[in-house]
């Protein structure tokens, strides 16, 4: 009967045991799975990603949605001729390059576009940088995208587009993408206000979904101001309009439910456009508290172009260079570079006993060492382009690297580090 007794105990006890054991592994699941909901949760909050629950709305019934990769357009429509780019201060011209840069936790991102051809009707432009899917990613995709803005578009259109998707139209109707169109720009200037709109897309359910916001912008300064940009190489202040606005949705209702935050889809906002109805660039646009997109650099090729470098080099031993362009945090040289890239090696050619030291600089974000062996490694790969594509001995020249030391200008402006992120010629 002891005995009895005693196993019946022990099989109590075993059984608690047990059932302990599976009350605690279901108590640390429970909170692994709270910890793991609340940390998706702040993360898709703070990205103002579509809401999981209403992302499987049907939003066929939302005017102006579309399939990922439609066709809204064919060709531009047949459009006047357009406003005489020669007298542009910005001429749109094939080889016109503007660069696109914001600013995001690990350094600033960069989107180099270029006008690829002059059509009858459109201009064909592409772009050339880095996506990232959020705010939290440190590892971005390579874009690589082309568009054509419609002559009409470039004369009447009101709404303004920046992003580049593959799964977008190759023609947007009504929309721009590197300026303000001539009627909106002489409205702004005539009245001092006018009405524009900008347009994104979102992909729910299979669709691509507008979500326009607009804005009466208004002008701040009854004068032009200056607006700082790197321009064919050399920094310069461009006069621009500076018009402020409240952007507030004007889609379909329903779309706002598919955001988590549809306070993103409203903020006050600011832009910065160039003084100039032959080409009324947009340098600066921007809405609520983050979200803003600057050009920080402008080249186009210029009908009697000047040996900038070699005279520089000719003159002060010392050439600064902004239009070598490489990828995100990387010393890989990007396509774009290569008209100056060119242009070194001819001065060098012209120019046989030259022998130069290459520097290589960067802004401040991140470390020292990092940006110390970063701007090495640049300087490095523009002496290997030289030598592998233009045939200059490699004995003509040496490299260096001084990382984020000796700045040009202040590292707490976009438009700033810009400037401080460059390449140094010296001839010895």
């Amino acid at each position: 009967m002891a005995i009895i007794i005693t196993l019946v105990v022990i099989a109590v006890i075993a059984v608690a045991i047990i059932a302990g054991m599976i009350y605690v592994a279901h108590k640390v699941k429970n909170k692994v799975q709270q910890f793991a909901t609340e940390e998706a949760k702040q993360l898709h909050d703070s990205l103002a990603l579509p809401n999981n629950t209403n992302r499987y709305v049907d939003m066929s019934d939302v005017p102006g949605n579309f399939a990922p990769g439609a066709v809204l357009e064919q060709a531009c429509p047949e459009a006047g001729t357009l406003a005489d780019s020669a007298a542009a201060k910005i001429p749109i011209r094939e080889g016109l390059i503007w660069v696109n840069a914001w600013r995001r936790f690990n350094g600033d991102v960069e989107v180099i576009n270029k006008v690829e051809g002059i059509r009858p009707n459109g201009v064909e432009t592409s772009s050339s940088g880095l996506a990232f899917t959020g705010d939290k990613e440190v590892k971005g995709n390579q874009l690589g995208t082309r568009r054509e803005v419609c002559r009409a578009d470039l004369e009447k259109a009101t709404e303004y587009y920046t992003e580049n998707r593959a799964a977008l139209p190759h023609i947007i109707p009504n929309t721009t993408t590197f300026s303000m169109s001539r009627n909106s720009f002489e409205t702004l200037k005539k009245t001092g206000s006018v009405t524009i709109a900008y347009q994104q897309f979102i992909q729910v359910f299979a669709r691509m979904v507008p979500t326009p916001r607009t804005a009466e912008l208004k002008r701040v300064e009854p004068e032009d101001v200056n607006y700082p940009v790197i321009l064919n190489g050399q920094p310069t202040n461009l006069a621009v309009i500076h018009a402020r606005g409240r952007f507030e949705f004007t889609g379909a209702e329903k779309v706002k439910n598919v955001y988590t935050d549809p306070s993103v889809l409203s903020g006050d906002g600011d832009v910065f456009v160039l003084d100039d109805p032959a080409n009324p660039m947009m340098l600066q646009f921007g809405f609520g508290p983050v979200f803003q997109i600057r050009v920080t650099s402008i080249s186009f090729p210029e009908d009697k172009p000047k040996p900038q470098i070699e005279q520089q080099l000719e003159k002060q031993k010392k050439a600064v260079i902004y239009g070598i362009y490489f990828d995100f945090n990387e010393a890989t040289i990007k396509k774009e570079s290569q008209p100056v890239l060119k242009e070194i090696a001819d001065a060098m050619k012209n120019n046989p006993d030259w022998v130069l030291t290459v520097n290589g600089y960067t802004d401040n974000i991140g470390g020292d060492r990092y940006n110390l062996e970063l701007s090495q490694r640049r300087s490095a790969a523009v002496k290997k382009e030289l030598v592998e594509h233009y045939g200059i001995a490699g004995t003509r020249m040496t490299t260096g690297g001084s990382g984020a030391a000796n700045p040009v200008d202040t590292n707490d402006t976009l438009e700033g580090r810009a400037r401080n992120r460059r390449v140094e010629l010296i001839r010895q």
